[in-house]
């Protein structure tokens, strides 16, 4: 679409801090915020830029790959812990108790 300077750099100011939020996210492994805001900069590329560019279309494809990745991380039960740690003392075969 046609704009006017002003418009244009509006636009790609927007872009910046969407981008900047998204890898915030992503450091703090905040998934639901991550995929969010690259949703958001996919739509605003798709509406605002030539879709027959090949920059256009090269950014959109990275888009919608990062918006694929699960950037959540999964905490481990410390169930799993205790039963490692009693594995290892059954494996050990000594009575070794509570020390």
């Amino acid at each position: 679409l046609l704009m006017s300077p002003e418009q244009g750099a509006l636009l790609r100011a927007n872009l910046r801090a969407r981008l900047l939020t998204a890898q915030m996210a992503l450091l703090m492994h905040q998934s639901a915020i991550w995929q969010l805001e690259l949703t958001t900069i996919e739509g605003a590329v798709a509406s605002r830029y030539d879709a027959k560019s090949p920059e256009t279309v090269n950014a959109l494809r990275l888009l919608r790959e990062l918006v694929s990745l699960n950037v959540a991380i999964v905490i481990p039960d410390i169930s799993e812990s205790v039963a490692a740690l009693e594995a290892v003392r059954q494996s050990d075969g000594s009575p070794k108790g509570g020390q």
